[in-house]
């Protein structure tokens, strides 16, 4: 009696059971890359904030990424191209930040998904990134 298939079955379970628990504790150990990274684009009077997708992660565009700012307020990305099925953004999501800030800080709610995966991850991570000078 060969017990190979269903044995190779629950260790597929197990290890995407992993997959989706040890990313949903969001931020990766220090010097590990992020699956997304947010880069400040202007100066103090003139922002915009874009994230950038690792290679062979998606951003979830059904599911808009957010920025929760410290004070309350609430900064929400978007991009004009998206996939046929509109599921992911086609090119890298961008918000635009009116105001003078010295910092953005806040946290950062963005769902991705691996390129092979047929689910997505939300993470949580802390952002505190100067503004450029002008």
């Amino acid at each position: 009696m060969s017990h190979g298939p269903s044995l190779k079955r629950l260790a597929r379970a197990i290890s995407l059971m992993l997959v989706v628990i040890v990313p949903s504790s969001c931020n990766a150990p220090r010097g590990e890359p992020q699956p997304v990274a947010l880069e400040v684009i202007g100066t103090s009077s003139a922002i915009s904030l874009q994230l950038n997708a690792s290679p062979g992660v998606r951003i979830n565009a059904r599911l808009k990424p957010t920025l929760e700012l410290e004070k309350g307020r609430n900064i929400t990305f978007d991009a004009a191209r998206l996939t046929p099925d509109s599921a992911y953004f086609a090119e890298a999501p961008r918000a635009e930040v009116a105001g003078r800030l010295e910092r953005i800080s806040g946290t950062l709610r963005v769902s991705v998904c691996e390129d092979a995966a047929s689910y997505c991850t939300t993470l949580t991570l802390p952002i505190n990134e100067m503004i450029p000078k002008s």
